[in-house]
């Protein structure tokens, strides 16, 4: 200001003014010109300022924030409508550069905790604050279109696995579906199955037989478990941080070390789920962003080797890397590939990150001229911290795509426990926290 003096490093009680009121934060780290004595934060001490109004305010801290865009699925623009704000100011609050004021703060936990709160203020339900709509809004037989609808419904599977009651009777069935999931009848079901993968090209261009309910309930009930798994705001680059970690845990068989995948990629903001495939779900695995602070990853389980585990969960995994920056991006899978150039690069990304390229030259010039022996294998995949499993796999389709014979025989390895599958049993183990997940209270 005055040109004329130097900046003095001070620690000082500083005083700002809070929704009316003075607060007074002590110990605060300033420079103070030595001439005009005016004083300004350092970076330290604006975040000291910061963290104490936020306390002493009890202000919403980003995390809570997305907590509620996660909750109810909310894009910015339909949060920022339901709260009464602008768009812009929602931006501010989650990149830090605007506080929330402690009544608005309070607002959106108390829409947090009570749900039928919130579905009265986004339906503007005034005159029936505690009214709750029962689905279906009513109880029939159903018709000729929800007969043939029930007729490819995978019910029998989904009571099973216990996301709705058994039952023999049609009408049953029929009550406890749309009650589940919040539909008046079986069409708008169907209907709303049809709308969620609209955007990908994986269903037109597949010649596998399809079942658009099945496969959109299956996208439904992974979004239910993952929007209700709690995770960290989602990181690309902690998600790349966390990818040699969980490489080496493929050494391991995935339904012991499952708990722990989760967990790792939940700090990076992702939720794995595991979901299980429906009569003509025909899903390996889908992922998305929910919202821009949350990543999904779901794994049907659809095939029974450790191998395909992991070599799917890390294909879901490339896609979030290479090709998914919003919500609107999506990648739903077959098992019968396309002719699609991002397929294509999540595989390739997948098996040379889980079988490193240059190593698996440097092997094949090793050993390719002479069969290599599974002891060659196990060094190989201990030296590369991988799954002896996964490199036999990969290696084997390498050969098949090049047109030359296997050089693992899979029956072998599966005899001498080198290529193992997942039991059901097993399968359940994984399943279970996901069935509790979509169980839990959601709307």
């Amino acid at each position: 200001m005055c040109e004329n003096g130097e900046m003095i490093p001070q620690r000082l009680d500083f005083g700002t003014s809070v929704e009316g009121e003075t607060i007074i934060v002590p110990d605060v780290d300033v420079e103070v010109c030595s001439g005009c004595k005016e004083m300004v934060l350092t970076p330290a001490g604006s975040r000291r300022v910061s963290e104490y109004i936020e306390k002493m305010t009890g202000a919403i801290s980003n995390e809570e924030i997305q907590t509620f865009l996660a909750k109810y699925r909310l894009t910015h623009k339909k949060a920022a409508n339901i709260l009464g704000i602008g768009e812009k100011n929602l931006s501010r609050w989650l990149n830090g550069k605007q506080r929330v004021s402690s009544s608005m703060s309070n607002y959106i936990r108390t829409l947090v905790a009570h749900p039928e709160a919130f579905e009265t203020l986004s339906k503007r339900q005034w005159d029936h604050p505690t009214s709750e709509k029962q689905f279906p809004t009513e109880e029939r037989q159903p018709n000729e279109l929800e007969k043939a609808i029930l007729t490819d419904l995978d019910y029998s599977t989904l009571a099973r696995i216990g996301i709705v009651e058994k039952a023999s009777k049609r009408d049953e069935k029929r009550t406890n579906i749309c009650r589940f999931f919040q539909c008046t009848d079986l069409v708008e079901l169907q209907a709303s199955c049809a709308n969620i993968p609209s955007k990908i090209a994986a269903f037109k261009d597949t010649k596998q037989k399809f079942s658009v309910i099945n496969g959109g309930i299956w996208i439904q009930l992974a979004e239910k478990a993952a929007t209700n798994l709690h995770v960290s705001p989602y990181s690309q680059d902690k998600l790349e941080d966390a990818l040699d970690e969980i490489r080496e845990l493929t050494e391991h068989e995935p339904h012991d070390v499952f708990p722990a995948v989760q967990k790792r990629l939940a700090a990076a903001g992702v939720a794995v789920v595991v979901i299980p495939l429906l009569k003509g779900s025909a899903f390996r695995g889908c992922t998305r962003l929910l919202h821009p602070g949350k990543a999904m990853i779901a794994h049907s389980l659809k095939y029974k080797n450790v191998s395909q585990f992991w070599r799917v969960l890390f294909h879901e995994i490339a896609h979030l890397i290479l090709h998914i920056n919003s919500p609107e991006d999506r990648f739903d899978e077959y098992e019968s590939k396309v002719e699609n150039r991002q397929e294509q690069e999540a595989d390739q990304w997948a098996d040379e990150f889980l079988v490193y390229r240059d190593k698996l030259l440097a092997f094949e010039t090793r050993h390719m001229r002479n069969k290599p022996t599974i002891y060659d294998l196990q060094n190989f995949a201990r030296q590369l911290k991988t799954s002896t499993a996964i490199v036999a796999d990969v290696i084997n389709e390498k050969m098949k795509k090049e047109k030359k014979p296997e050089v693992f025989n899979y029956g072998h390895l599966r005899k001498v426990g080198m290529f193992p599958t997942i039991s059901e049993e097993e399968a359940k183990q994984m399943w279970a926290a996901s069935r509790e997940l979509i169980l839990s209270e959601t709307i």
